[in-house]
């Protein structure tokens, strides 16, 4: 009874180490590099998170031309605004920046009106070059006070990564330790014990071990398998 305990620990401790190495994976700083190079930022689709819009580009239509004066700007600059490499580097740096805080617990500023504000203005003349918005022939330029004003007024600190740990500081503790390497490593630790008790507790019948391990071993295995295929279609 013992050995099949310890076979199903082995069994849970090997898989919860390999699915988070999996995750973490997925969300090192070159896989999320890779997924935004494949990505059209215009096209990602929020109406899951909006009763509005679609697209991303139609946000930031909507968001640009609440600006005094820029009601005349086309979603097709939008568009073009958002093949960017600049913007497609800002959106990998936020998203390494929370990857880095959930599974290295490393602290950063996330995504903030104040971080928006700064970026825009670093990149003031190549946007305004790409938008072009123009009022009786003169070129606009971004009105940051209704810019930071909408900002403040719709994003604020929501996503700031010291208020998400301010106000979920016991959650957030918990998810950054289960999601960490040192957690990991625990995990594998864990299996080598496991698989050490089992073989004391069969020293004389060793074909058991290999029983009790191999069995696991298997199943999780063809999981895997079955894992791998289902995201290779998905994905590609």
């Amino acid at each position: 009874m013992l050995s099949v305990i310890l076979s199903i620990l082995i069994f849970f401790t090997a898989s919860s180490a390999i699915a988070l190495g999996l995750v973490r994976d997925a969300f090192s700083e070159d896989s999320i590099s890779d997924w935004v190079e494949e990505i059209d930022v215009a096209e990602i689709d929020i109406s899951m998170f909006s009763s509005k819009y679609d697209t991303v580009s139609e946000l930031l239509r909507d968001f640009l031309i609440s600006q005094d004066k820029w009601n005349n700007l086309s979603e097709k600059k939008v568009e073009l605004l958002l093949k960017k490499n600049s913007i497609k580097d800002f959106v990998e740096d936020t998203l390494v920046e929370y990857s880095e805080f959930i599974f290295e617990g490393k602290s950063g500023k996330g995504l903030t009106t104040e971080v928006i504000i700064d970026f825009m203005k670093e990149n003031e003349s190549s946007f305004l070059s790409t938008l072009d918005p123009r009022l009786d022939g003169i070129r606009l330029k971004f009105n940051y006070d209704d810019i930071e004003g909408m900002l403040d007024e719709n994003l604020g600190d929501a996503l700031s990564l010291r208020a998400i740990k301010n106000n979920n500081r016991t959650a957030v503790s918990v998810i950054q330790f289960f999601a960490s390497s040192t957690f990991n490593v625990i995990l594998w630790v864990l299996c080598v014990v496991f698989i050490g008790l089992l073989a004391l507790l069969n020293l004389k019948r060793i074909q058991r071990v290999f029983n009790y391990v191999g069995i696991p071993m298997l199943i999780l295995g063809i999981i895997l398998t079955i894992l791998y295929i289902t995201l290779s279609a998905l994905f590609g």
